[in-house]
This record gives C-alpha cells, structure tokens and sequence, in this order.
C-alpha cells in the first residue's frame, strides 16, 4: 500500500512517499498530487526514505510531476533514494534527475 504524505511550510513543501510506488501506488500518488495547490510554492522536496519499491509506471508518475514543477517554476530536489531506485533510474538514463 502506497503513501504520500504532505508538509507545508512557507514556499516549501515536502512530499513523504511510503510503500511500493508501482501501478497500484501510482494512481494513489497522482490523486493526492492532484489536491495540492502549487502556485505559492518556490521548492518541493520528494523524500524517497519510505520507498521500498518503484516500477516504471512509478518513474514516469515523477518525471511528470518534475515536469509540471518545472512548467510552473517551482524547485525540486529528490531527498533519500536508495541505491536500488537510484540504480533503476540510472538504467533508464534518468540519473540526472536525482541530482
């Protein structure tokens, strides 16, 4: 079961993603992802600790969000992924994203 949890402060938010970010998590994460208001927001943190697994429907779910975030201006910064995820990323020649 999927997670995303969310704080606000300021012009910063901060996305906590816990559980497997896989088809089943993804529709959980774009619907929460869907609620939130990012006009007044400068940076968004992702804090990848609670992960434990991610697929490609999970990867594309965040590329389109850093995508979005970057259409409205807005920071981002991918915080605790794990090797294991960094690694996929770097497969799929995404690893640019991380830093």
């Amino acid at each position: 079961m999927f997670e995303l949890r969310t704080n606000l402060e300021d012009e910063t938010i901060k996305l906590m993603l816990v559980g497997a970010l896989d088809m089943n998590g993804v529709d959980i994460f774009e619907d929460e992802m869907s609620k939130i208001e990012f006009q007044n927001v400068r940076k968004v943190y992702i804090d990848f600790t609670g992960v434990d697994f991610i697929d490609s429907t999970g990867i594309g779910s965040i590329v389109n969000s850093l995508h979005l975030f970057g259409r409205q201006g807005v920071d981002y910064e991918l915080l605790h992924v794990s090797d294991e995820i960094q690694e996929v990323f770097a497969i799929i020649g995404l690893e640019d994203i991380l830093s």
